[in-house]
């Protein structure tokens, strides 16, 4: 535990303002250290963006250690519509990707989706459904869109996990 401690001393003093770290066992709180550049007491109120990230990353490794999904399962095993995800040539016609997009392309958002949740055909999807809007309804129209990029090229920080929540 004195690793942790100087651990979290060390990247309070270096990098990050404050850092909580609590574990648990059986649902017990079996060890928490806090540390903060102004004076920190262990109750201070924390802003949480994307906080469900790390839960959808959780689950879907749960469900690999499971045996119901795997890395490089393609997601059109599960979501139909991403059979029919393309990327735009030159000419501005459809093209397949390379590969298809895999579980592992949308847990580590190399998938080659967009952050725009605001563009046709999403936008459409979202209103056609209004308040009866679902994940899945949400993540089979972002295939719907070009893809930036032919998955497992490169990272972009994107709806990955909004369509990874739907393939869970």
């Amino acid at each position: 535990m004195n690793r942790i401690k100087e651990y979290v001393d060390r990247l309070v003093k270096t990098k990050v303002p404050y850092l909580d770290v609590i574990a648990f066992k059986a649902g017990e709180e079996i060890y928490r250290y806090y540390n903060g550049r102004t004076g920190a007491t262990g109750k201070e109120k924390l802003l949480m963006f994307s906080a469900t990230k790390p839960i959808t990353a959780v689950l879907t490794m749960r469900l690999i250690e499971d045996g119901v999904l795997s890395l490089d399962m393609p997601v059109a095993e599960i979501l139909p519509e991403y059979k029919d995800a393309y990327l735009l040539n030159e000419a501005g016609e459809r093209v397949p990707p390379s590969s298809p997009i895999t579980v592992k392309h949308l847990l580590t958002m190399t998938a080659g989706l967009t952050y725009n949740a605001n563009r046709y055909p999403i936008n459409e999807a979202l209103e056609k459904k209004g308040s009866a809007s679902d994940t899945r309804a949400a993540a089979t129209a972002f295939v719907r869109a070009p893809l930036l990029f032919a998955p497992g090229k490169r990272f972009y920080y994107s709806l990955c996990h909004d369509a990874l929540g739907a393939v869970i």
